[in-house]
């Protein structure tokens, strides 16, 4: 009985907010995650925040999405604010869905780096019934650091996201 309860509590809070009718889809997302970030070949694990729309319609789906990740190597901390679209298919499989996705998105740093570009590819997969989802995305950029050299930056980032 506590089983078919608890099921029953997250199928209807992943119900109240989101929206799936027919070929149309309304799911905002919030989540956190880890990442291996890589820069000119010096690598190091920080942490990231995420907020997304995901708006679909027969299975494409678009999402806004605003980013921020927390980049610390040891002698400086400095804060990365993204915003930008993703862009992916939804697989609808038996009991879980997979969306890969591509992205572009404005990369802000507080401090040491120029704005620049970003671009990202990952997956996105959902229980069927359950509120959360479990991501995998690479992202890469290119800035300029204070003294006007290319910075090549790639990270892996594992995630979880809350879908409402």
């Amino acid at each position: 009985m506590m089983k078919k309860l608890i099921v029953s509590v997250f199928a209807c809070c992943s119900l109240s907010f989101g929206i799936s009718v027919g070929g149309f889809e309304l799911s905002p997302e919030v989540g956190a995650g880890v990442q291996k970030v890589s820069t000119n070949g010096s690598s190091r694990y920080d942490w990231s925040a995420h907020a997304r729309l995901w708006v679909g319609v027969s299975n494409f789906i678009i999402a806004p999405q605003f980013k921020y990740t927390s980049i610390n190597d040891g002698l400086q901390s400095l804060k990365n604010t993204q915003a930008g679209v993703v862009a992916g298919y939804k697989l609808d499989l038996v009991v879980l869905s997979a969306t890969p996705y591509v992205g572009l998105n404005y990369s802000n740093f507080d401090k040491y780096y120029d704005d620049t570009l970003a671009f990202n590819v990952g997956v996105r997969v959902n229980p069927a019934i359950l509120p959360f989802s479990l991501g995998v995305e690479y992202e890469f950029q290119n800035p300029n650091d204070f003294y006007g050299r290319r910075q090549k930056m790639e990270s892996v980032r594992f995630s979880v996201g809350l879908s409402f």
